[in-house]
């Protein structure tokens, strides 16, 4: 079959037509791909890029003098649609989906997360406070669409990732291999997260503000565990909710804390 991506021959690299690209947005975001294990396709710049030790790190991983494309701001903005502070993008692979077994605790799970920002501020929390594993259900944003990655700032090329069709079946996985399945929801009867001691082997599920959980999610949980909050707030958004639930889980919660 003939590749949808004949530029992809100018790379140099050896990179799968059909592989998944993704896009970096703003230095910190293309320094993190330049800094990870992942291939980078292309670049595209303001010129005082060019003079920098920026052409290290791009002689280091391999972009070729044709992948380097010069754009003073203007031509940047038509390019990508609104006003580039920072004039510099990329193009590299995504990292490939590892198989759920090989998912290491604690992982954060994601039911139905369609939006984007919220999956990359998410994925920006994990690495913040710990996790390094994902698991996310056929429903979700891709981690790695441009807008995700760019609310990661980067930190989507360090985890460990996989997509699951069956979002049930895999938390029965990770349940045989002895991880325990925490729900983050506002149930009447759920525990108060100021309550509740977070082993050191979790998976914490979060589901969308609109729909919440999906029932088979959560005939698969150990526990249900809410924000408590005062006031006519019944619940955050699910980014927030993320960071409370974290740093809990690190600083707060561990069973393995407590004497």
């Amino acid at each position: 079959m003939r590749s949808t991506r004949p530029w992809l021959k100018d790379t140099q690299l050896p990179i799968d037509a059909d592989a998944e690209l993704v896009v970096a947005e703003g230095k910190k975001v293309v320094l993190s791909l330049l800094a990870s294990e992942r291939p980078v396709i292309a670049v595209l710049a303001e010129r005082h890029y060019y003079d920098t030790a920026f052409c290290l790190m791009l002689d280091a991983r391999g972009v070729s003098a044709e992948c380097r494309y010069v754009a003073d701001n203007g031509l940047l903005k038509e390019v990508v649609g609104y006003r580039m502070h920072q004039g510099v993008m990329a193009i590299g692979v995504a990292p490939d989906q590892v198989a759920v077994d090989a998912l290491q605790a604690p992982i954060v799970v994601l039911n139905g997360l369609a939006n984007a920002e919220n999956v990359g501020a998410i994925i920006r929390n994990c690495v913040a406070f710990g996790v390094q594993n994902l698991l996310i259900d056929s429903g979700c944003a891709s981690p790695f669409s441009r807008r995700s990655v760019k609310v990661a700032m980067g930190t989507v090329f360090g985890i460990q990732w996989h997509r699951t069709e069956s979002l049930s079946s895999a938390l029965e996985s990770l349940s045989q291999r002895g991880v325990t399945v925490i729900a983050a929801d506002t149930f009447v009867d759920s525990v108060s997260l100021s309550d509740y001691m977070f082993p050191s082997n979790y998976a914490l599920v979060l589901g969308s503000e609109g729909h919440g959980l999906n029932p088979s999610v959560l005939d698969c949980v150990d526990a249900v565990v809410r924000v408590p909050m005062q006031g006519n707030v019944d619940s955050l958004n699910v980014a927030a909710a993320s960071a409370v639930f974290l740093y809990h889980a690190q600083h707060l919660g561990k069973c393995d804390k407590i004497s």
